[in-house]
């Protein structure tokens, strides 16, 4: 099993209280929506893999969206 550290649990805290979140799992307008949970992802310390780990655990199977291309120059 992973190591459940504090870090883990405060980027899970993040995400699962984030408005955003609904957004991004439903797959439509994802743009606003990830880059406000991106700034808060990187408020709260999440290194660019954890962010795309993230992201791409929230967005939909077979999501046809751009936000993934994007999401490099959103965490920049």
């Amino acid at each position: 099993m992973p190591e459940i550290t504090e870090h883990l649990i405060k980027l899970m805290k993040v995400t699962l209280g984030s408005e955003h979140s609904i957004t991004l799992i439903m797959g439509d307008g994802t743009h606003d929506a990830g880059v406000a949970l991106v700034a808060a992802l990187v408020r709260a310390g999440a290194a660019d893999e954890e962010i795309t780990d993230i992201f791409v655990g929230l967005l939909p199977k077979g999501y046809e969206g751009n936000s993934l291309d994007e999401l490099p120059g959103w965490i920049t």
